[in-house]
């Protein structure tokens, strides 16, 4: 019997086959879908896991936001590309809009791909008509990835960050 601090009980959690993502479908209700599953895999995640995002493409909806992960790896292998519906947007009390993904007091969190993993923003849709899409949106534009909240000890790496709808 091994002693307790040395078990491990360490997943691996395929986005497509275990969480039930499905790629390379454009529509609102799979970017809805997918965004979903996002949250709620993050969400399942302990220390030790790995959530892995196959060479795929997967639409998400934003709003994709994890609370206080600790030693897990996040692998993305494929493309999450986010929804370009910014009316469908979700958005706070206030109507701000969400985050593409938000992390929230991770720590020893390692982003990761085998290859180079991408997050696509769809920043066109936010940035609309040069000059008159800012003055529609203004500062009301998600980042694509925020880290906060007391957040240490975190690692990107090979993954390709485009066309954020913020900056």
């Amino acid at each position: 019997l091994m002693p307790a601090a040395t078990q491990s009980h360490a997943r691996v959690i395929d986005f497509q086959k275990d969480a039930g993502a499905v790629p390379n479908d454009f529509t609102l209700p799979t970017a809805w879908k997918n965004g979903g599953l996002m949250n709620a895999t993050l969400a399942s995640l302990a220390a030790g896991d790995t959530l892995f995002i196959p060479n795929a493409t997967f639409h998400v909806m934003g709003g994709i936001a994890a609370h206080n992960l600790h030693g897990v790896t996040i692998q993305l292998d494929g493309t999450l590309h986010f929804s370009n519906d910014t009316k469908a947007w979700p958005r706070d009390s206030h109507g701000r809009v969400h985050e593409c993904l938000y992390f929230y007091n991770a720590s020893d969190i390692t982003f990761t791909s085998s290859g180079t993993g991408t997050l696509n923003g769809n920043g066109n849709a936010w940035w609309g008509v040069p000059g008159i899409g800012y003055l529609v949106r203004g500062e009301n534009r998600p980042r694509l990835m925020h880290i906060d909240g007391g957040s240490k000890r975190v690692l990107l790496e090979h993954w390709l960050l485009k066309d954020s709808p913020y900056w």
